[in-house]
Parts: structure tokens; sequence; C-alpha cells
């Protein structure tokens, strides 16, 4: 990751890496896609290291999620229904007041190959 954000750097551009990347000690500029559980440890840890930060905590924003607890219903891994991804608010799942200062923006995530009501 270190090379690859070298030369992205070089070429005026910006290296964006899951928060994964924290978890082996990674030095480089990069912006940090906070996605797994309820992304507070992840915020806590990129806002200490005074890194920027793209939200997509899977309890909220992961729309390839089931929408109800219907056995019938098509989705990966969890339940996520609308209320809770409109209920999200960064500020209140973090401890760190400044928080709002490294968001970069918040994504919601699809993988396609769990959209089974498609039709092309």
């Amino acid at each position: 990751m270190n090379e690859l954000t070298y030369f992205l750097t070089e070429k005026g551009k910006i290296a964006i890496g899951w928060d994964e990347i924290m978890d082996d000690g990674f030095k480089g500029e990069a912006v940090v896609m906070i996605w797994r559980g309820d992304g507070i440890n992840a915020q806590n840890k990129a806002l200490k290291s005074n890194r920027k930060m793209i939200l997509c905590p899977n309890f909220y924003c992961y729309f390839d999620w089931k929408q109800t607890f219907e056995d019938d219903e098509h989705g990966s891994f969890g339940v996520t229904p609308l209320s809770k991804t409109y209920s999200y608010n960064p500020q209140e799942v973090s401890e760190a007041s400044e928080l709002i200062l490294g968001i970069q923006g918040i994504s919601g995530q699809s993988g396609s190959q769990m959209n089974m009501n498609c039709s092309i």
C-alpha cells in the first residue's frame, strides 16, 4: 500500500483504502473507508492518526443486506432496514466531537451479486 500511495501522490491523486489499512500500521497518506460494524473503533483510530475518512459502516450503509427479517427476502449477512439507514448520525456514534472535520463523505454500498430482483 505504501508504494501505491506514493505512486498516486506523485500523479496528484489520493489513495483510498478500506479500514484494514490501519490494522498494520500503514503510515502513508490515504483516505480510509470505514466499513466494519458500526465504525466507532475505526473512526476513532482514523481520527487519532489525523486521517480523512469516508463512512460506510455496514450496520447502516450496506444496501445489499436484507431490509426485513423475512426468510424469503434476498440479501447478504444481516438486516439493515431503511429506517436504520436514515437514523445514522456519525457524530452520535463517535467519542470525538471533532470527528466531523475528518469526514469526507458517506457512502452507500451494494454488492451486485446479491441483487436478485434485478432484470437486465
